[in-house]
């Protein structure tokens, strides 16, 4: 996570969570990472896993202890295979 803070009072504002994956010889870059997975039609899944790891982090850095997130989506958003 990166803050963003504003330019007027210095304050954060909010913050850019970026998608990190390790590699095996160095780290691949996050545009890579999300081309990828609108090619192979997993961004859905990839932005799900960012939300979830972002709200268990920022849950820990605030001291909770948290077993689960649960997240409302549109049914829209549900493909349904026939």
């Amino acid at each position: 996570m990166q803050p963003a803070q504003s330019l007027k009072t210095g304050r954060i504002v909010g913050i850019e969570v970026l998608i990190r994956w390790p590699g095996r010889a160095k780290p691949i870059r996050p545009d890579d990472i999300i081309s990828f997975a609108e090619q192979t039609e997993l961004i859905t899944e990839a932005e799900d896993c960012v939300i979830v790891q972002t709200t268990i982090d920022m849950c820990h850095s605030l001291g909770y202890q948290v077993v689960a997130v649960f997240r409302q989506v549109s049914r829209l958003s549900i493909k349904i295979e026939s």
